[in-house]
Order: structure tokens, then sequence, then C-alpha cells
């Protein structure tokens, strides 16, 4: 919304502006991208490598927005119930060209884990994982997986299945993790309320001491 495609910049140093007006409107048609680019300046200086930038303009009307954002997990332990419940910060995000899924990245309270698909029925309010999926390092010990288990059994075929709310609420149970480089360990598995914080992150917790040592 500038008047002139031209950027003033006082000699010397300083800063100028690019305006973007978005326009908003109540039907899903995906996001927009498109670059700004510095094509000349009057003195003929070299552009940086930053001389385009790309701007995304989000669509606010994703079908699944209401399970799009971050989510502070409740993880109830089937492996010992109350001393090692454990708390998460989950993040979802839409995925292009797939409007029924979302990418989805655990945090137990250490690194992020790697980004992995699930898939969201909106008419059967489920929320679809399939099983033996790798979510990444979310422990510190390698790569893990996540399947249908309450500790003392493991289900190895079964997809992982939740369920969503209206109000952007998500609970999975049997959520059962293997740490795979230790040839497929049992971690643990848990009963799962995911509740939605908005845009910023959630503390992540702790895991108990015991339950490392395992490992050790």
């Amino acid at each position: 919304v500038n008047n002139s495609k031209i950027l003033d910049f006082p000699d010397g140093g300083g800063y100028d502006t690019i305006w973007i007006q978005p326009v908003d409107n109540d039907v899903f048609t995906g996001n927009k991208v498109f670059n700004v680019v510095l094509q000349a300046n009057s003195q003929n200086y070299p552009f940086g490598v930053t001389s385009s930038n790309m701007v995304t303009l989000v669509d606010n009307e994703h079908p699944l927005k209401q399970w799009i954002g971050t989510y502070s997990v409740e993880a109830l332990s089937y492996g010992s119930p109350g001393e090692w419940d454990e708390a998460w910060t989950v993040n979802t995000s839409p995925v292009p060209d797939d409007i029924a899924s979302l990418s989805v990245v655990i945090n137990t309270g250490g690194s992020d884990g790697d980004p992995f698909l699930a898939a969201i029925d909106v008419e059967a309010m489920t929320i679809t994982i399939p099983a033996g999926t790798d979510v990444g390092n979310v422990y510190g010990y390698g790569p893990t997986t996540i399947w249908v288990g309450d500790y003392e059994t493991l289900d190895r075929q079964s997809s992982i299945i939740g369920t969503i709310e209206e109000d952007g609420t998500i609970k999975i149970d049997k959520l059962a993790l293997l740490l795979t480089d230790y040839g497929d360990y049992y971690w643990d598995a848990f009963n799962t309320t995911w509740t939605k914080i908005g845009k910023k992150a959630a503390a992540g917790g702790k895991v108990h001491p015991e339950k490392a040592a395992r490992l050790k």
C-alpha cells in the first residue's frame, strides 16, 4: 500500500518500510506467497544475499484452524501413574496441499522432536496417527516411535486414534513411545489431554530421574 515502489534511505544509514495490507474473507483458498525483490538502487550499489524476501499471507479460514496452534499436554503415565507423569508442549501447523492433516511436533521438555503427520476427521471428530510413526529425538536418546499401548501391552498393528473437540482440545489415550536406538525400548505409555494455549509456548516438563536411569 506504499504510494510508490521506491524505498528511500537517508545518506549514511536508516531504513524504510514496505507496507502490505492483507484482505480477510470467509473463504479458505490457502496461503498466498509472493516475493519482495530489490531490483535497483540510485547509487548502483551491489545488493546482499537478502535482496529478495518471501512473504506468506496465512489463510486464517483453514478448516482445521480450531486445532492449529500450541498445546500444553498432560501425559498421565501407565508405567507408574502419578510418579512418571509428564508435561509436554505440542505444536500443530497446517500441511500444504493437504487440508485434512496437521503437522505435529512434540517437545517433552528437552529439544523439539521431528514433525509428523496426523489425519483429522472433522465429521467423526478424530485424530489418527499411523502405527510406528517416528516423532524424532524427543527425550534425547535418539529416534522415538509411537504406538498403541498401556505399558504392559503394545499393539504394533493399529493406528493411534484420539478424539478432537470443538474448543480445540485433543485427547489421545494409550499413546506408547519406544526408543528405537535401545532395541525398541518401551519408554512409557500415556493417557494424554492436549489443551490449546495459543501462540505462546508452554514450559515443558522434566523427565523423572528414575525413568531416565533405567537406560544407564
